[in-house]
């Protein structure tokens, strides 16, 4: 969908709806170490964009990948929002989570 139109239009369209986006870059940004795989329980090796910030001290490591769906949900439900298992259960019974 995106194919037929070129880079500038896709990010006016995306600007004018209010959705966050930026233009996936090329092969001249390869090199540059913008591109990591990481292992992923499901998609197996998943590309994934690298920080473009780099620090001499303290190099960046790249160790988990994006989460599956759902995978930090009970853990959230504990701990940020402090739900009971009762709580939780209900949450489950009726397809909220």
């Amino acid at each position: 969908m995106t194919g037929s139109r070129g880079t500038r239009a896709c990010a006016e369209i995306g600007s004018s709806r209010r959705i966050p986006l930026a233009p996936v870059q090329g092969g001249i940004e390869l090199p540059r170490g913008i591109k990591v795989e990481l292992d992923h329980p499901v998609a197996g090796k998943l590309p994934t964009v690298a920080s473009p910030m780099r620090f001499s001290a303290t190099p960046l490591e790249y160790k988990l990948a994006p989460p599956v769906l759902g995978q930090h949900t009970e853990e959230i439900l504990r701990g940020l929002l402090q739900k009971t298992e009762a709580e939780i259960a209900r949450l489950k019974a009726d397809g909220t989570v």
